[in-house]
């Protein structure tokens, strides 16, 4: 997981859930109950903002 250090400047780990919400996800999204902590890190990391890849997208096209 990712770090952030907090106000009393100790290191914690982002949860899942705040991952998800940097990512766009909508605010109401859960994982399906079966899935881990573990595993929720590691779906998360290997997804994709789909609003950063449309910013990504639209100046690739805008500069083609």
């Amino acid at each position: 997981g990712s770090l952030f250090r907090t106000l009393s400047n100790r290191i914690r780990y982002f949860t899942p859930k705040e991952i998800a919400n940097l990512h766009c996800f909508p605010l109401n999204y859960q994982f399906p109950e079966q899935i881990t902590t573990r595993q929720a890190y590691s779906l998360l990391g290997n997804s994709l903002s789909v609003f950063v890849v449309g910013v990504l997208l639209e100046n690739l096209f805008e500069r083609s």
